[in-house]
């Protein structure tokens, strides 16, 4: 039998087995655009670092000399990057110009709709003209640039390590099937208000009987659960609001609890699977924290709340934690959603081992002067205790990529072999099992995706899967 990976529940467990100098569609208008910035004030303060320092990291780098030369990254407008906070958008103009200086290079950026970025790359791709050296794409954007062999395989290059600490190695497997590496997620473009966080009112801790401590202790030592939170809302008599609509809740949720929509490895073709194991808790789980929600979108002050890490402005009072997970095995996920923005390169018209060093050290030198100023940000603006500097570290790490949220809205099949079957399951006594017929229609969807649509070799499978396929069964 292969190797399945946990799932969820309600479904029943699903598993796998396994651009040069343009004028942009915003009007050429530069989210950059800030006063000449005075770096004889800017210091790094002392503080317990997460990161290394981007100078570490240039010891280990390779490195090369731009001469001077642009470098242009072509962006997809994104929702995801709109929401960003200012104070980020200061902090990449800072890191975009230690960088300038460090490689001896002019760092632009446009911003382009779908569409617009699509054609151009096709067109530039088939001349083989140079349009942008580098991309950041929406993770649901991939799937149509891989069919249409217009993206590097990033792992080419001998310094590709996609389990490193300013890579997200959660989408390397996510938007490349485990096989090959045409996009991946780091710290130049996961951003604040991608990650999904708990706001807990202390005021509702205290009611509950916990302290700022105590609660510090339960997520460090890797405790903060689903039954805790709902246990402490239930003793403060109170529910909490999602900023999300129902349906992007319930995949937050799913994910956070350790599960997968789908998990490839290094296999050519992913191999998808249902597992049993505590579907029917989690169901319930499910059915309780849905039932004391409110959906308030854009409005989610007075009580706890789960929502993104930069929506609450005024924050005093408040507590901010990683969404909680299952099983105390598990660690801390957060969904990025599909407009979430990855990293990826032109296959053609660019110098693409330039362009890759260049990829290399903007994650590096994100990881100092983003995330680690981000994270004083938050010190000025949250209630601080012991213990909150660690928490942010582990929702920095929490960030996680899901194969079926990058392809599921395109690719039919296979959303409704995951994420349909568990909204279905909270209204109704029905699941899929291991011998769900949605298993095997999502499976031949991946395999094709992956091996006959990208003129990729199938690995010859040496164990055949025997199970059965028959409906979804009550």
């Amino acid at each position: 039998m292969m190797l399945t990976v946990s799932v969820l529940s309600s479904c029943g467990l699903i598993t796998v087995v396994d651009i040069s100098d343009k004028e942009s569609d915003i009007n050429g208008s530069d989210p950059y655009d800030y006063e000449a910035y005075d770096f004889s004030e800017y210091e790094l303060v002392e503080r317990d670092i997460s990161y290394r320092s981007y100078e570490d990291f240039r010891n280990i780098l390779p490195e090369y000399d731009y001469k001077g030369d642009l470098f242009f990254i072509a962006r997809e407008i994104s929702q995801s990057y709109e929401d960003e906070p200012d104070c980020v958008k200061r902090y990449e103009y800072i890191r975009d110009s230690v960088l300038e200086s460090a490689l001896n290079v002019k760092l632009k950026y446009g911003d382009y709709t779908s569409e617009s970025l699509f054609e151009s790359i096709k067109k530039s791709n088939k001349s083989e003209t140079m349009y942008a050296n580098a991309l950041f794409l929406k993770s649901e954007s991939i799937y149509k640039y891989r069919e249409e062999n217009l993206l590097y395989d990033l792992s080419l290059s001998e310094a590709f390590e996609p389990d490193c600490e300013y890579l997200n190695y959660s989408s390397f497997l996510a938007l490349s099937g485990g096989q090959a590496a045409f996009a991946i997620s780091g710290l130049s473009t996961i951003v604040p208000s991608d990650i999904s966080v708990v706001f807990l009112p202390v005021a509702s801790l205290e009611k509950s009987g916990y302290s700022f401590d105590d609660i510090s202790d339960v997520v460090l030592n890797g405790k903060w659960t689903w039954d805790l939170f709902l246990q402490i809302l239930d003793a403060a008599e109170t529910g909490f609001i999602s900023d999300y609509d129902r349906d992007t809740l319930i995949d937050k949720i799913f994910i956070s609890n350790g599960n997968y929509y789908t998990l490839t490895k290094d296999r050519r073709a992913p191999i998808l699977g249902y597992k049993k194991a505590s579907f029917s808790s989690q169901v319930d789980l499910f059915r309780d924290v849905m039932g004391i929600c409110e959906y308030k979108p854009g409005d989610i002050s007075g009580k706890a709340a789960i929502a993104p890490l930069s929506a609450l402005s005024d924050t005093d009072g408040y507590m901010f934690l990683p969404l909680p997970k299952y099983e105390d095995k598990d660690s801390y996920r957060s969904l990025m959603g599909s407009d979430a923005l990855v990293q990826a390169i032109p296959s053609k018209g660019t110098d693409t081992g330039q362009s890759f060093i260049m990829m290399l050290h903007h994650n590096a030198a994100s990881a100092e002067h983003v995330f680690l100023n981000y994270k004083d940000e938050l010190f000025r603006n949250y209630s601080y205790g012991y213990g909150q500097d660690k928490i942010i570290d582990e929702i920095f790490s929490s960030p996680y990529f899901d194969f079926s949220i990058a392809y599921g809205n395109e690719y039919r099949k296979l959303k409704e072999a995951t994420h349909d079957v568990i909204a279905l399951s909270l209204v109704s006594d029905k699941w899929a099992d291991n011998y769900s017929g949605l298993m095997r229609s999502a499976y031949e969807e991946i395999k094709f995706r992956f091996t006959e649509n990208n003129k990729l070799e199938t690995e010859k499978e040496t164990e055949t899967d025997t199970e059965e396929t028959t409906e979804i069964k009550s």
